[in-house]
């Protein structure tokens, strides 16, 4: 069972007490107000509110949150902060106490704007991480971001919405005190689990150390965001870059059109081996699967196929909050965005 208070406004100082008498409407004495993390949304787009929301409450039931959504509008004539507090409850597995998490939206007008991040400070719980999610394409530099940083433990961007890795791989460097995440990786996953399990057959791994082209491909339909591939890209050969007999790699990043999957998404990744008579190849076939091809000389071919996973977005963030800070990612992030072709 699941309860969820209307949203109610109240003064940016009243905030703590609005949330207080909403706990009482909502569980009375029974409500427990569990929290393991801060999240701070930054919308960019405003239309992105209700999806922010949703999000949010499909990852809290894994992890308990505070989110805090930011809404500004600078060019307003009218200068302050309101906020809005709603929550979000569902019953402990015992069934007799309701676990509730909190979301707030502030929405800072005029120079208020200015005053957002220390706003937003005022209102984390103590002692707990601070997440700040950056939806839309993150003004790596800008003012406003870098305090929102500077209170923040981790930054989480969605790399298929803007592609510029190089811009995440420095902002990295520059911070290497905020952890990075992308929800972009996660897309992946599926690819990199399968590619893997070829490999941890006894019968292909001598081959790992002897790639000797890599081709990605990903789905263009109109884009040209090649974050996806280049993510995949990097994490194999940062994965691999011990047990190559050469070291060098040739590496080939394309768009395609015509692809059954969504824009961005990878298409295809094809293998040689030095010799020339091993080949991997991993492909989103015509029902939307993903299909693996193995052929190896002399030897009988290889296939096994699984559903493409499209996980929404709050999925993708529980997965991201889950994992917490991901030296592979970040590994991969440094290696791909270096690539030829690896940054739209």
């Amino acid at each position: 069972m699941v309860a969820a208070s209307e949203w109610k406004p109240v003064e940016l100082s009243e905030i703590h007490k609005g949330l207080t008498t909403l706990w009482r409407e909502i569980g009375g004495e029974t409500a427990t107000r569990v929290c393991t993390t801060n999240l701070i949304v930054s919308l960019g787009d405003m239309s992105r509110l209700d999806e922010a929301i949703e999000a949010s409450r499909l990852a809290s039931q894994e992890h308990p949150l505070r989110a805090i959504f930011l809404q500004t509008e600078p060019e307003a004539e009218e200068h302050g902060t309101h906020g809005q507090v709603s929550g979000h409850c569902r019953l402990s597995d015992s069934g007799d106490v309701h676990i509730c998490c909190e979301q707030i939206v502030l929405t800072a007008k005029g120079q208020a704007v200015e005053r957002l991040p220390a706003s937003v400070a005022s209102l984390l719980v103590p002692d707990l991480p601070v997440v700040l999610w950056w939806m839309g394409n993150p003004p790596f530099g800008d003012e406003g971001m870098d305090r929102l940083l500077e209170i923040s433990d981790r930054l989480i961007v969605d790399s298929r919405e803007f592609g510029d890795l190089l811009a995440v791989a420095q902002a990295a460097e520059k911070r290497p005190q905020v952890g990075m995440g992308d929800l972009n990786w996660f897309r992946i996953r599926q690819w990199r689990e399968m590619m893997a399990e070829i490999f941890d057959d006894s019968r292909f791994l001598p081959y790992l150390s002897q790639i000797a082209n890599l081709d990605v491909r990903y789905a263009a339909n109109g884009s040209k965001n090649s974050s996806q591939a280049a993510l995949f890209a990097g994490w194999f050969l940062s994965r691999t870059s011990q047990t190559s007999q050469t070291g060098r790699t040739g590496v080939s990043i394309e768009g395609v059109e015509g692809i059954p999957t969504e824009p961005c998404n990878l298409a295809s990744v094809n293998m040689e081996s030095t010799d020339r008579k091993a080949f991997f190849s991993l492909a989103v076939n015509p029902k939307r699967e993903i299909e693996v091809i193995v052929e190896i000389e002399g030897e009988p071919a290889y296939y096994r196929a699984s559903p493409a996973e499209s996980l929404p977005l709050g999925k993708l963030l529980a997965a991201e909050l889950e994992e917490g800070p991901d030296a592979i990612y970040r590994d991969a992030l440094m290696m791909g965005s270096s690539l030829p072709g690896g940054s739209q």
